[in-house]
This record gives structure tokens, sequence and C-alpha cells, in this order.
């Protein structure tokens, strides 16, 4: 029933009451208008749901974070009489809405059409349910109201932002053959005939002898020669321990923002990329090539966060046991973290250890962060951004001897509980 109905059942049952106690009988007259709408209402017979088409279209089902993304209700009524309908589409907080909110009142004759459209935004990564989409009947007077459908949900994502790149310096790095594979001398799938070209000395076994002998010019085969890596991105995503859940958060998607940017650099380029989220949020996508396998790593970051609990286990030994299903040998790996946690320092000793190409990439959290402390805050922020690149250095080191301790974690540790 409706506020109306509400309303009018108590008001007609108020009047009948004063004119019992009153015993004026003729009092109770006027609450025959008011309560005859609900009892015609109550006994309306309710549509058939097999009459309604109700169908959602949401383009593109998938966007990146700051785009926005169409929705489209599409109805119609296959009965042979008239009815009221209410919409309403159930959606998340995270999801912003335009000045059309998916809440209408309509009124449908028979075999009419019917379409609502809004659009959806989030400023916030991830994946969230558009729904589910409820129909509502209502009788004439708008006393009370049935639920005759229910259009299942659906599922978007927001995908992080990917900033562009225009070079990156790539370390040089040589994987070992799978078994099956044959061995080259570079990296990649081998070499491929790209033309024949004019060249002013005719040594090697490239020569053309069939385009000298036909031009009496020197001639050489030129070859495309596949330089494509094997490349592992690890994400170590940090605990909510130093700088509490709102400034971890930004600090994750900072991170995640970086991340994807480099996923997209190295696929583009045609490298074979695999990923590793360790620390406080696991996850792994196999390695692939192509813009599809792209997107399979993207809607893996985009639901990236800090979790409340703290993990229990050795990521060092994570990284042991998942590397070798991840990447070959040899391999070039990228370790994303902000190295004031064990896992991040334990993931990136393993792999050096192993005897990967590994390109450490410290994320200064303190940094990120200054700019939304304010006050005594801030300043505690700004000391403890100069401590951090102060210590990085010992940290992470340089080239294949990576030094690994914790000065530096228990140093920030320290000025924290002062601090507190």
């Amino acid at each position: 029933m409706t506020p109306k109905g509400f309303f009018l059942v108590f008001t007609g049952l108020v009047i009948l009451t004063v004119s019992i106690i009153l015993q004026k009988w003729f009092v109770s007259l006027f609450s025959i208008p008011l309560l005859l709408p609900v009892l015609l209402a109550i006994y309306q017979t309710p549509i058939d749901p097999s009459l309604l088409q109700v169908h959602r279209e949401i383009t593109p089902s998938t966007t990146f974070v700051g785009d926005t993304i169409r929705v489209k209700i599409a109805m119609k009524n296959l009965s042979g009489r008239d009815i009221l309908l209410e919409l309403k589409e159930k959606l998340p907080n995270n999801l912003k809405v335009d000045e059309k909110l998916p809440h209408v009142l309509i009124a449908l004759k028979p075999h009419q059409d019917f379409e609502f459209v809004y659009t959806l935004s989030s400023d916030l990564r991830g994946h969230f349910p558009v729904g589910p989409l409820e129909v509502w009947q209502l009788d004439p007077y708008l006393v009370t109201r049935r639920k005759v459908l229910e259009v299942p949900p659906e599922t978007v994502g927001f995908l992080p932002r990917i900033h562009r790149v225009s070079y990156l310096k790539m370390p040089y790095a040589r994987t070992t053959h799978m078994a099956g594979e044959v061995p080259s001398n570079t990296p990649g799938e081998g070499f491929e005939f790209q033309e024949v070209t004019e060249t002013h000395e005719l040594t090697g076994k490239r020569i053309n002898w069939k385009a000298v002998a036909k031009s009496r010019k020197p001639f050489v085969n030129t070859y495309r020669v596949e330089k494509s890596l094997e490349c592992l991105v690890v994400l170590d995503v940090p605990s909510n321990r130093l700088l509490g859940n709102e400034l971890t958060n930004i600090v994750v998607d900072k991170m995640v923002e970086l991340t994807a940017t480099l996923v997209n650099y190295l696929t583009k380029r045609g490298n074979r990329v695999s990923l590793l989220v360790t620390g406080s949020y696991r996850d792994w996508v196999r390695p692939g090539f192509g813009k599809r396998h792209m997107l399979r790593i993207l809607h893996s970051l985009a639901d990236v966060k800090c979790l409340e609990f703290q993990p229990l286990v050795d990521f060092s030994e994570v990284f042991q046991l998942t590397a070798p299903f991840l990447t070959k040998s040899g391999s070039l790996i990228f370790v994303v973290s902000a190295f004031t946690e064990p896992s991040g320092n334990g993931v990136l000793r393993e792999a050096v250890s192993r005897g990967y190409t590994v390109v450490p990439i410290a994320i200064n959290p303190f940094r990120i962060v200054e700019k939304y402390c304010k006050g005594e805050r801030k300043q505690v922020v700004s000391r403890l951004s100069e401590v951090w690149e102060k210590g990085i250095i010992g940290v992470i080191g340089s080239g294949r001897g990576l030094k690994i301790d914790f000065q530096l974690l228990r140093l920030v540790e320290a000025m924290l509980s002062a601090y507190t």
C-alpha cells in the first residue's frame, strides 16, 4: 500500500471512531469517499507478468574510471488494458547517476512501448551491480501497489586509469626455453623475413643471389627479429597499519594506476605479461599476449583493495611456488611496492636469488597522501616522506646484490607510534 493509501485508511478509521464515540451515525458517511477507493483497489486484478516485456541494455558494460555508462530500459505492454507502473532501479552508493533518476511512474496503453535512459559514472574502480529493476503495478487511485516483475541485476566494471607513456627503458633479459622449444641466440620466437634491400657489402649468409644476378647490384635479405620479453608484474598491496584505511586506499589506487599503465605499455609492445598481486590482497593472472589479455589483467586490478585482515603467509614462499607457472626462468620481473612491508622485500629477495632480471618500482606512500593531510599530521607525513626517500636506497640497493633490511620499517613505525 502506498502512503496515500495508508492516509486514506487512517483518516477513514478516525472518522468511524469519532462517529461511534459521539453516536452520530451520519458522521460515518464521510468515511465512505475515503475507504471506497481502497476497497476498489484491493479487488483489482493484477496484470500477468508474462504480458510485460522489460529489457535492460548497458553500453558499454566496461569502461574506465571517470567515463560514463549508458543504461536503457525498454518496456512494452502486451495486455489489452491500460496499466499504471512504477519502475525503480536499485544502485550501490559507489555509482553516480545523472539528473534522470532511475525511478519513474508511467501509464501504458495496450501494446504501447516505453524507453527510459540514464547514465552512470564512478570515481572508484571495481565491479558494481546495476539492479535489480523492480516493476510495481499501481491502481488508478494510487492507493495500492503490487510487485509484478523483477529484472535480475547486471555487473558493470570501472577499470583503473591508464596514463600515456611514450618510452620506458627496458633492461635486457633472456628467458630459457621450455621443453619442446628450440633454443635461440635471441629472446623471443625467432626471425621473420621482411624484405630484400640494397647494401654496399656482400658479406655473410644473407646475400640474395637471384636479386644480385638480375640487377647486378648487391642485395641482401633483411629479417625482423622477434624481441618479445617474458614479463611478470608483481603488485605488493600495503596494509592499513601505517596510514589507516582512508589514506591507504588512496595509495593503493595510485599503485594500481601505475601497474595498469605498466601492463598496458608492455602488452602493446608485444610482450608476454603476467600479474601477481601479493600483500594484503592476493590474486594472479596467467601469462598471455594481446588486448584481450590486457583487459583480463585490468579487470583483476579493478578489484584490488586493502583488506582488513593481516596476512600470515610468507610471500617469498608464495612467489617461489607461483613464479614457475607465471613466467619462465630468467625473465623480467617488475616489483611495484612501497617496500614498507615484509611482503615486498621477501618477493624482491626471492626473485633476485632465483636469477630473474628484477626492476623494483618504489612508491613513496607518504608523498602521495601528504596533500590530503593538514596541520601537525601533514608535518609528520612530510617528515616520514623524507625518511622513506633516504632509507629506500638501503632497502632496494642496486644491481643484483640487493640489500634487504627492515631498518626503515622499524623507524617509520616508531615515528608513527610517537605521533599517536
